[in-house]
């Protein structure tokens, strides 16, 4: 029987590691495979695939429909997609960027420079975050040359047009197509045939311009809950799936039908903390921070996928992580201090300290679509109530996540 190798890409950071699980398939996984079909189960955020609309040009690259003028290698150098190269003036403000030739949309038309400055002017004009990357004073095209003049040098400008929310669109096929329910027209080697958040399906891209493409259909069904992945995987449901959960990685690295290829991720799991209210106060955030046993979560509820934080770049990109001290180490005796001289103390015995009246009563806002997140949540809570605090856990959709965070609808976040 021909082998099917089954895949399972886990991403994992707290800092973490990423994970490919291979494995030689079942009857019904090698039949999908053997007609062209590959069913991946993933965990979707998207509502839409509309790319500029919140991060969901994550998924429109992930799904193989979306490319962008530059990618990242492993050692996270910037290196060329659509544009095939580039140059800066002497003043560093004007960057000469050569759009590859022979490249077509899905739907054949060609891809020019004067058609990536639409797509670029379309995505600072649909969303605000384009311009936290840079802002520029003008975006022309000459020929194939697309000349894009900033305000200021922006020495990293070709790895922030690596940002899916950069993501080449043929804007003229908007007229006719909703580029949020029917997926907008790309460049990379899928287009969509129909897509509900709970279910997409991508068809081979015949224009493609890099190489053969792999499947004539892949069908990309959203199980939100990681254990429910796991299983599908194991059934055959699914031939790849992706965020296995930690407490399931093992079932497979032990299973000679699978192989296990990990490597390290660039994605940190953090809190945000919003520092109004009762979090205004940094020794409050210090003892919360220094309350939190990291080293456990991450060897323990992890399965030693994650390793602990103590800075926001993750040590995959080599930029000094070993050398760093951590200020707020796990020191529940420090924390319990700098709560004392915060003024927080438990006056009525009920294991909740109180200033002016006020509980110690903070929001930990959550999504439940990445298994770690509920793991991590409920860790904290439990080592936070040994030292007067009252965590409440709140489990939200993911598409409500950034409307709370610009509103200040939290305390963690």
């Amino acid at each position: 029987m021909k082998k099917l190798w089954r895949a399972v890409s886990v991403g994992l950071c707290g800092i973490a590691a990423a994970a490919l699980i291979a494995g030689c398939g079942s009857t019904a996984g090698n039949e999908s495979v053997q007609k062209g079909i590959l069913k991946v189960g993933v965990t979707n955020f998207a509502d839409t695939l509309e790319p500029t609309q919140n991060y969901f040009g994550w998924v429109v690259m992930r799904y193989g429909l979306g490319e962008c003028l530059t990618k990242f290698d492993e050692k996270m150098n910037v290196q060329p997609w659509l544009a095939e190269k580039w140059s800066i003036s002497d003043d560093h403000l004007t960057w000469t960027i050569k759009i590859r030739d022979g490249v077509k949309f899905s739907n054949g038309d060609e891809l020019t420079a004067e058609a990536v400055k639409a797509s670029l002017e379309r995505v600072f004009a649909k969303n605000n975050r384009a311009e936290t990357f840079f802002k520029y004073k003008e975006i022309r095209a000459e020929g194939q040359n697309l000349i894009i003049t900033t305000e200021k040098p922006m020495p990293n400008l070709m790895g922030f047009l690596a940002d899916p929310l950069f993501i080449v669109v043929d804007t003229k096929a908007e007229a006719g197509r909703d580029f949020a329910k029917e997926g907008p027209i790309c460049t990379g080697p899928y287009m969509v045939e129909s897509f509900v958040k709970e279910k997409a399906v991508m068809k081979k891209n015949p224009n493609y311009w890099a190489g053969e493409v792999p499947f004539e259909t892949v069908e990309i069904p959203s199980i939100d809950d990681p254990n429910t992945r796991a299983m599908a995987l194991q059934s055959g449901d699914v031939d790849m799936a992706v965020n296995i959960a930690a407490g399931d990685i093992d079932t497979f690295r032990n299973n000679s039908q699978y192989v296990v290829d990990e490597i390290s991720s660039l994605r940190t799991v953090l809190a945000r903390l919003n520092q109004k209210g009762i979090l205004k106060d940094p020794k409050v955030r210090a003892a919360l921070i220094c309350g939190c046993n990291r080293e456990t979560y991450n060897k323990v509820l992890l399965k030693g996928t994650f390793m602990a934080g103590k800075a926001p770049v993750p040590p995959s990109m080599d930029y000094g992580f070993d050398q760093l001290t951590d200020p707020n180490a796990y020191d529940p005796e420090r924390a319990a201090r700098l709560l004392d001289e915060a003024g927080w103390r438990d006056s009525d015995g009920d294991g909740i300290r109180e200033k002016d009246g006020q509980p110690l009563k903070l929001d930990f806002v959550i999504y439940n679509s990445r298994a770690e997140l509920p793991l991590y949540a409920e860790a904290v809570q439990a080592d936070l109530k040994k030292l007067g605090f009252d965590i409440q856990i709140k489990n939200v959709d993911y598409n409500l996540v950034d409307q709370m965070g610009i509103k200040g609808e939290y305390d963690l976040l």
